[in-house]
């Protein structure tokens, strides 16, 4: 069967954009991705647009964003599902490409989070998970997250270093990237002595809202090897779901969808744990 790769990327600086509309912030990322993989983009036959419209005053985002790139009359639509929507867009681009029915397709991840205040964006995030038997209580992520981490140290018996050394290593690598929304290292004791947001939990814990874009294109084995010599493939994708509501998870210390996303894509890359190099871990 045919496989699938990666041509191009692009990606935008992360941060207020107030200079620049949503759309705008995609059109920049998906300039670059277009350079990166030196085509035109007559060559792209659909985009996919991975996002959460909750958080813009633009709501329908895939008509405009394909208006903007100039992609008319070509298909596009919104793969929207929370913090998973670039790699549920992703995957979403592998079906297609897979089923043959589109050849190469721009796959555009873009969030503008800044028009929104802060309190605005809290609440829309804790109307994420269920809203009939828990963001009625006041949920935030902070305190969903904090509850996760109450719960591992009980059982596990994590420390509070250990957490904070999960922000020093995010900052760390933050330091070392351009498009970083923070680009400074912090120490144990800075990271101690920051505010607190929701216990265990300090203000290094936590990530920022922001604005910006990252674009993949992503074609067919035939069309990828006309266009790269050297293509990123797609060897093992997977998906699963789990319990949206806290209140029916047998355990909080886990996220057994992922650990079963992930099993499926290790068996169809046929490979193990073991042979992972380097893991990109969301959350």
């Amino acid at each position: 069967m045919s496989r699938v790769g990666v041509v191009g990327i692009g990606h935008t600086a992360f941060g207020p954009r107030s200079d620049a509309t949503v759309q705008e912030i995609a059109f920049e990322a998906y300039r670059d991705a277009l350079a990166d993989a030196g085509i035109e983009p007559d060559v792209i036959d659909a985009s996919i647009i991975g996002s959460v419209p909750e958080y813009h005053k633009q709501r329908s985002l895939a008509g405009v964003i394909q208006e903007y790139l100039n992609l008319n009359p070509k298909p596009t639509w919104l793969t929207e599902v929370a913090c998973a929507s670039g790699s549920a867009a992703m995957r979403t681009a592998w079906m297609a490409i897979k089923a043959g029915v589109h050849d190469c397709i721009a796959v555009i991840g873009c969030q503008k989070m800044t028009e929104l205040t802060t309190p605005e964006i809290l609440a829309l995030m804790g109307r994420v998970g269920e809203v009939q038997w828990e963001s009625i209580f006041g949920t935030t992520f902070p305190g969903y997250y904090a509850m996760f981490a109450r719960r591992h140290m009980h059982v596990y018996g994590t420390t509070r270093d250990q957490l904070l050394a999960v922000a020093m290593k995010n900052h760390y690598y933050g330091a070392r990237n351009p498009n970083a929304l923070f680009r400074t290292e912090i120490t144990l004791e800075k990271a101690k002595a920051s505010a607190p947001v929701a216990s265990p939990f300090q203000v290094y814990d936590c990530c920022a809202n922001a604005d910006g874009a990252a674009v993949l294109i992503v074609c067919s084995e035939e069309k990828a090897k006309a266009i790269s010599d050297q293509p990123v493939w797609l060897d093992g994708v997977g998906c699963a779901t789990s319990s949206m509501s806290v209140l029916r998870r047998p355990d909080l210390t886990g996220l057994p969808s992922a650990e079963q996303a992930s099993q499926q894509a290790y068996e169809m890359a046929g490979v193990t744990a073991k042979d992972v190099k380097v893991a990109d871990v969301h959350d």
